[in-house]
C-alpha cells in the first residue's frame, strides 16, 4: 500500500508541475512577466514580450525555454541556460553561474557581470553583443551574424570566437591574464588583446580587412589568414609575431619592448615589416609583389630576407646585427646603417646602378663600426 501511496503522489506531483508550468506559460503570454525564485525553475516563455518585465528567474540553476518576439531574461546566482528564438533576446545576469545560450534572434545582447562564470553562446542573429565583466570567466562563441561583437573585462579569462559575420569585433580589455582564439570569416575583422599576459591566435578573416593587435606585458600574436588589407600590431614587452597570409596590403609590426620575434611568411602587393623591440630579429619569406619594405630597430637583432618584388628594401638600424639578403627584384636596396657591428651577405638578381662608382647586382650600403658585405 506504501508503495502505491508513493506512486499517486508522485503522479499528483506531477500533473501540479504541468499545471504550474502551463499556468506560468499563459501568464506570461498574458502579462509579459514571469517570476521565479531561488530555485531550480524551468520556464516556457511564448508570446510577444513586448510589455512586462519579462523573466525573473533570480537564484538556482535556471532553464528557459523561448519563442517570443521579445524576450527579456533577468538571473542572480547559478547556472543559466536559454533556448529557442526571438526577435529580440535580451539576457542579463548579474552573479556568479554559467550562463549557456543556443537559439535564433534578430538581435542578441547577452551580459554577464557576475564575479566568476562562463558565458558559452551558439547561435545565429543579425547582431551579436556578448559582454562578460568580472573576476574570471571565459567566453565561447560559435555563430553567425552580419555584425559579430565580443568583449570581456575580466581579471582572468579566455575568449574563444568561431564565427561569420560582415562585421566581427573581439576585445579582450585589461586583466591579468587571457587569451583570444579566434577562427572567423568576415569582410571586417576586428581582434584586439590588452590584458597583461596573453596571446592572439587568429585564423581565417577572409575578407577586406584584417587588423590584430596585442597589448600589454607579454604575448604572442599568431596570424594565418587572408584580406585585402592584413594590419598586425604588437606593442608588449615580451612577445613574438608570427605572420603567415596573403593580401593586397600586409602590414606587421613589432613596437618597441624588450624583446620580440617576427616571422612573416607571406604573399602581397604591399609588405611592410618592422620590428623595434630592444632586442629580435625579423625572418621574412615571400613577398611577391610590388613592394616590400623591412626595417630594423633597436638594440640587436638580426634580418633574413627571402623573396621577391619589383621593388625590396632592407634596413636594419641596430647595435649588433645582421642582414641577410636572398631574393630577386628591378631594385634591391639593403642598407646596414650605423651601429658597432654588422654583415651583409647578399645574394640577388637583377642589375642596377644607383651610386656612380658602384655598379653590382643591386644597391647596399653599410654603415657600421666594424661589418663587412658578401655578394
Amino acid at each position: 500500500m506504501a508503495f502505491v501511496a508513493d506512486a499517486f503522489e508522485s503522479v499528483v506531483d506531477a500533473v501540479v508541475d504541468v499545471v504550474e508550468t502551463v499556468v506560468d506559460s499563459v501568464t506570461y503570454l498574458v502579462t509579459g512577466n514571469y517570476e521565479g525564485d531561488n530555485g531550480d525553475n524551468t520556464f516556457t516563455a511564448v508570446g510577444l514580450g513586448l510589455w512586462g518585465g519579462g523573466v525573473n528567474v533570480y537564484g538556482g540553476n535556471d532553464t528557459v525555454y523561448a519563442a517570443s518576439l521579445k524576450l527579456d531574461v533577468y538571473d542572480t546566482w547559478g547556472n543559466l541556460s536559454v533556448h529557442g528564438a526571438a526577435g529580440f533576446m535580451n539576457i542579463n545576469k548579474s552573479a556568479w553561474g554559467n550562463m549557456t545560450v543556443s537559439g535564433l534572434a534578430g538581435a542578441t545582447n547577452l551580459q554577464h557581470t557576475g564575479r566568476t562564470g562562463n558565458i558559452d553562446f551558439t547561435g545565429v542573429a543579425a547582431s551579436n553583443y556578448l559582454y562578460r565583466q568580472g573576476y574570471s570567466g571565459n567566453i565561447s562563441f560559435t555563430g553567425a551574424g552580419i555584425s559579430n561583437r565580443v568583449i570581456s573585462k575580466v581579471r582572468y579569462g579566455n575568449i574563444s570566437f568561431t564565427g561569420a559575420g560582415a562585421s566581427n569585433v573581439v576585445e579582450r580589455i585589461g586583466g591579468d591574464q587571457g587569451d583570444i582564439h579566434f577562427t572567423g570569416i568576415g569582410a571586417y575583422n576586428k581582434v584586439t588583446n590588452s590584458a597583461s599576459r596573453g596571446s592572439i591566435y587568429f585564423t581565417g578573416g577572409i575578407g577586406a580587412y584584417n587588423k590584430v593587435e596585442r597589448r600589454g606585458y607579454s604575448g604572442n600574436i599568431s596570424f594565418t589568414g587572408a584580406g585585402i588589407s592584413n594590419r598586425v600590431i604588437s606593442k608588449v614587452r615580451y612577445g613574438n609575431i608570427s605572420f603567415t597570409g596573403a593580401g593586397a596590403s600586409n602590414v606587421v609590426e613589432r613596437i618597441g619592448g624588450d624583446q620580440g620575434d617576427i616571422h612573416f611568411t607571406g604573399i602581397g602587393a604591399y609588405n611592410k615589416v618592422t620590428n623595434s623591440a630592444s632586442r629580435g630579429s625579423i625572418y621574412f619569406t615571400g613577398g611577391i609583389g610590388a613592394y616590400n619594405k623591412v626595417e630594423r630597430r633597436g638594440y640587436s637583432g638580426n634580418i633574413s630576407f627571402t623573396g621577391a618584388g619589383i621593388s625590396n628594401r632592407v634596413i636594419s638600424k641596430v647595435r649588433y646585427g645582421n642582414i641577410s639578403f636572398t631574393g630577386a627584384g628591378a631594385s634591391n636596396v639593403v642598407e646596414r646603417i650605423g651601429g658597432d657591428q654588422g654583415d651583409i651577405h647578399f645574394t640577388g638578381l637583377e642589375r642596377i646602378t644607383r651610386l656612380p662608382t658602384v655598379q653590382v647586382e643591386a644597391v647596399f650600403i653599410s654603415r657600421v663600426a666594424l661589418g663587412r658585405i658578401t655578394k
